[in-house]
């Protein structure tokens, strides 16, 4: 039987033959592959950079990159929107973004921001010079979606240097948007709708909301819920990337704040002290078995302190 592939065919698009079988596009190979012979994880993504360091204006501009480093699958469009990164798949997608500030300028006067769909600010952060400003996140993103970098520097004579970047890759395909169980994203994001008090005794952090929790296995079981708030389960033998962040806020003492993360309530694989007005980040990846799960136990040695709103757990399935 004669196969009648659609003619100009996008990333991902996908096609039934006579037989039942599935085929899907690969743009960056330029080919159909049957979907059951497609064993592998193709990398999607995009990176924009700069060729010279950027003079900037008191007037807040897209970030004008003019460095394609690599894009897979038409995400820029470097003479029309010089920092805009624009979704085809409905998807997950990792954006990060690095900024050097140069020399020029005075304390705080360089103003980075992130914007989704030109309306909503994902990132909106001041820097002095000779600092680096860094975002990172996933987000689940739809078609059509667009994310952009705007800057400024309040008195016209600041720069951002060559090691400035703006970079886009997906994780994962939206549940229901690819027929391969590995390329749905597969990750849970947690998050504390109020500060949260502690006491001298190290207790589990109760999680109560989750920017996304889904496809921890095949049955569809998800990461994390409500009824055991201070975990996150494993269902899926494999590595993750586990991310977080504990901010605490004015209360407290230096390195009065400790925090754990436990594996199945007893293995420590990270711990951390830190003072009142500041952080803790944690970015690793890890092997996990199913039937693990992770807590976050936080103490404060004098039981005065408290994790605000801007502390969160993230894990990510990256492979099994």
């Amino acid at each position: 039987m004669a196969l009648n592939f659609p003619t100009s065919p996008t990333n991902g698009q996908q096609y039934t033959d006579g037989n039942g079988i599935v085929w899907e596009y690969s743009s960056t190979k330029g080919v159909w592959n049957k979907k059951s012979d497609v064993n592998i994880k193709e990398f999607s993504g995009a990176k924009l950079s700069l060729s010279a360091n950027l003079g900037l204006t008191s007037t807040t501009t897209q970030v004008a990159f003019d460095t394609v480093d690599f894009d897979t699958d038409s995400y820029s469009n470097i003479g029309t929107n010089s920092s805009r990164l624009t979704i085809s798949i409905n998807g997950y997608y990792r954006i990060s973004a690095l900024f050097e500030s140069g020399p020029l300028g005075a304390g705080s006067t360089y103003n980075f921001i992130i914007k989704k769909n030109g309306i909503t600010e994902l990132a909106n952060s001041t820097a002095s010079p000779n600092q680096f400003i860094a975002y990172d996140e996933v987000l689940q993103l739809v078609s059509g979606d667009y994310i952009e970098c705007y800057i400024h520097e309040d008195d016209g004579i600041g720069t951002i240097l060559t090691t400035s970047f703006f970079e886009i890759y997906r994780v994962g395909y939206s549940i229901g948007s690819s027929f391969l169980p590995l390329d749905s994203f597969s990750g849970v994001k947690l998050n504390l709708s109020a500060n949260e008090s502690m006491t001298s005794t190290p207790t589990a952090i109760p999680w109560d909301s989750a920017d996304y929790n889904i496809n921890a296995d095949i049955n569809g079981n998800v990461y994390w819920s409500a009824g055991t708030a201070q975990k996150v389960s494993i269902y899926t033998d494999g590595y993750y990337r586990l991310k977080s962040s504990f901010v605490a806020n004015t209360i407290g003492g230096a390195n009065s704040y400790n925090i754990n993360i436990k594996a199945t309530g007893s293995a420590t694989i990270e711990s951390a002290s830190f003072g009142a007005l500041e952080n803790i980040e944690l970015d690793e990846t890890y092997y996990f078995a199913s039937g693990t799960y992770l807590e976050a136990y936080a103490s404060n040695t004098g039981s005065v302190g408290q994790l605000t709103t801007d502390t969160y757990l993230q894990l990510i399935r990256i492979g099994v």
